[in-house]
């Protein structure tokens, strides 16, 4: 018989003997000792046999080996017997069934989110205004998703109103010789823009985007990015649909907003409000253009309006710029801020003139100064 011991523990010495605790361990149960020729072995020892998976074994006062089982604990406790604190092989067998039940519950639910992040990702590449207007509905359906949109050669889509929050959206028409050829026309509205997005990312590039007012005064427009959005502008040639009203700006960046727009071409036929102007900027919010335009037959040549603690930055042009006062806005030239005085000349010279005339006097009467000295 082959078997290893290995002492836990003394465990008492009387009549000029020792004996102790220990637990011993053999590979098949031909090789199980007989404990009475192992007097010294305290009874609770333990003995496990490896085969078939393994037995516990606990050596019994009748110095005889009885079978055990391992309780929630741990295996053996004192070596007394609890019926409350074993497991049965129907118990055991329940439990793993159990666990098995979450396991497959958890993939269950794994798989489902994935399926639904699935659902909120489109990539669409439209020839039909149908997938034009599919894929944008999409989008103001369901906050939180990201579509990348792009319109074939040609394509021409009318669109309604739309409202998009929490989302990324990429759209995209296509360029012949850098000329754009596929447009977006919005349907009639009679909101404060044709398209809406909230604490969204935005990238419009090389497509025509025609807005559409019932109404006409300068704080209606086509795209209106705000609550945190960014906006990428790049290739956009604005224009106003047939029937439309004269609104008052393309682009209208607020409340905590940013927008980069380049090589972008505004038009404006809004000749009532002197505030009329490409881009408007209100309540803190920023925005830099490069390399923009405003189109021949547009009735105002002012690029930007600037409200309530807005920044702007104008590079490679000199196009006007609305600045009233009090608003503590910012507006810079490539980069460059200008002053009250210097914008006189890129603005209409009885706006700002005529609106600080208090500043201005300041400004010349320091100049005078500094030059007398």
């Amino acid at each position: 018989m082959a078997f290893s011991e290995n002492v836990i523990e003394h465990a008492k010495y009387a009549e000029g003997k020792f004996s102790y605790y220990t637990e011993i361990i053999c590979d098949t149960a031909e090789d199980i000792p007989d404990p009475v020729e192992h007097p010294s072995w305290e009874v609770g020892s333990k003995l496990f046999v490896l085969e078939n998976g393994g037995s516990s074994y606990r050596l019994s006062n009748g110095r005889k080996w009885v079978k055990v089982n391992f309780d929630k604990f741990g295996e053996g406790g004192d070596g007394s017997f609890d019926p409350d604190q074993y497991y049965t092989a129907e118990q055991t067998d329940a439990l793993l069934t159990a666990v098995q039940q979450t396991v497959d519950e958890t993939a269950s639910g794994l798989s489902a989110v994935n399926v639904r992040q699935q659902n909120m990702s489109r990539n669409v590449v439209a020839s039909t205004e149908a997938e034009v207007r599919e894929a944008l509905q999409f989008a103001a359906e369901h906050p939180g998703c990201y579509l990348s949109l792009t319109l074939a050669a040609g394509l021409h889509a009318t669109v309604p109103t739309l409202y998009i929050r929490n989302a990324v959206v990429y759209i995209a028409g296509t360029q012949t010789n850098g000329v754009n050829t596929s447009t977006i026309t919005f349907e009639q509205t009679s909101t404060t823009s044709n398209l809406h997005v909230q604490n969204t990312s935005l990238s419009i590039q090389n497509i025509n985007l025609n807005g559409c007012h019932k109404n006409s005064t300068a704080g209606y427009g086509v795209v209106r990015v705000e609550q945190g959005s960014s906006l990428h502008c790049e290739g956009v040639k604005f224009g106003q649909a047939e029937g439309s009203q004269n609104f008052g700006n393309n682009i209208e960046v607020q409340i905590s907003s940013r927008a980069y727009i380049k090589n972008t071409e505004f038009c404006l036929q809004n000749t009532t409000d002197a505030r009329a102007s490409g881009i408007y900027l209100f309540g803190n919010a920023d925005a830099v253009s490069l390399n923009c335009t405003m189109s021949a037959d547009s009735a105002v040549q002012n690029i930007a309006r600037l409200e309530a603690g807005s920044s702007y930055n104008q590079i490679g042009g000199s196009y006007g710029v609305y600045m009233p006062a009090g608003h503590a806005s910012m507006y810079l030239i490539n980069g460059v801020q200008k002053v009250p005085a210097d914008l006189t000349a890129l603005a209409p010279a009885d706006l700002l003139l005529n609106e600080m005339p208090e500043q201005l006097e300041t400004m010349e009467s320091d100049t005078e100064n500094t030059e007398m000295m």
